[in-house]
């Protein structure tokens, strides 16, 4: 009886240890099949942690308005001491396979990246001394150009390509970043007519009082403080095409007739609208306006990257405003 169970304990664990091996040999086989799937591997293999950033992207009608980061940061390494001086370049590299691979790895799902939508900061070069295994300064990934995705929350998965001069010698030429982005979407508007509405001013004495509070408000709450600044535009374009679609009859408002009583607007973090403190007055001068005629002006806020917008994009948007004076005889 215990020859029989003796050799029954031995066939068991001969069978458990061929098909341990058989496992190793399949995952093994399917990592050196997939040579992407082994770079991702090794890239986290080699830093052990997968740093993580977090920003805020505001747009308004597709154009990119304002941007808050918190990046995420790695210190390149090496994987042995060199003889001296090691330049590091590190990019953002947006292969669809890397991050799908990523995403097998981790059960996630990640956004495509597009060119620009993130990059690397204060251009991407470091220096690894003689005698060090990894550079003083460390690798900083932000989010860019985010104006093309729709407002809501991201979870982005951004790999991260570096080079080393000489050749060789870093731990990993590869390494990934998490990045939660939030896209939220700006409008302007007064605390009187709120949003999409026109700001209408009738002067019929003057000096006037009536001057408008301008605000700016988002529709998700936001978690750094942002900055904006409001300009006014009344092209001659822009006022024939307003009156050709409503049937009017208004003019361009006159050269130096407005100004703004601070050059910007702050949404405070956790907020989603300007506080009145630090909202600004629109204030028409009403030595400016020759009287018997009606004068229009669009309310906007500047984009970043100092795009504009056409006539037709500012008559079809909700987050501008029109405001419309008349001058009295």
């Amino acid at each position: 009886m215990r020859a029989k169970y003796f050799f029954m304990k031995m066939y068991y664990n001969i069978l458990v240890t061929v098909l341990i091996s058989l496992v190793f040999a399949a995952c093994e086989k399917d990592t050196v099949g997939d040579p992407v799937m082994n770079e991702v591997l090794k890239g986290l293999s080699a830093y052990n942690v997968v740093p993580v950033g977090e920003g805020t992207v505001v747009v308004s009608d597709g154009k990119l308005i304002q941007v808050a980061n918190k990046p995420a940061s790695f210190f390149p390494r090496l994987s042995s001491l060199l003889g001296g001086d090691v330049n590091v370049t590190a990019s953002i590299d947006t292969s669809k396979l890397l991050v799908q691979a990523f995403d097998s790895l981790y059960k996630t799902k990640s956004p495509i990246l597009g060119s620009g939508v993130f990059q690397v900061l204060q251009g991407g070069k470091y220096t690894i001394p003689a005698g060090k295994y990894q550079s003083a300064d460390s690798v900083q990934v932000a989010a860019g150009n985010v104006s093309g995705y729709a407002p809501g929350s991201y979870r982005f998965v951004v790999p991260v390509r570096m080079q080393s001069s000489p050749g060789g010698g870093l731990a990993s030429s590869l390494l990934f970043v998490k990045y939660n982005v939030t896209v939220a979407n700006a409008f302007i508007m007064t605390a009187s007519t709120g949003k999409g509405n026109i700001v209408q001013t009738v002067f019929q004495s003057f000096p006037q009082t009536a001057t408008p509070m301008v605000l700016v408000a988002l529709d998700k709450v936001v978690s750094s403080d942002m900055k904006f600044a409001v300009e006014g535009v009344s092209t001659t374009a822009l006022v024939d095409a307003y009156n050709a679609k409503f049937n009017t009859s208004y003019k361009p408002f006159p050269a130096g007739a407005f100004s703004f009583s601070a050059d910007s607007l702050t949404i405070k973090a956790n907020m989603n609208i300007t506080a009145p403190a630090t909202s600004v007055i629109f204030r028409p001068d009403p030595a400016k306006f020759p009287s018997g005629s009606t004068y229009l002006l669009a309310l906007r806020l500047k984009d970043k990257q100092q795009q504009g917008m056409t006539p037709t994009e500012m008559l079809n948007s909700t987050n501008v405003l029109f405001a419309i004076i008349t001058s009295l005889p």
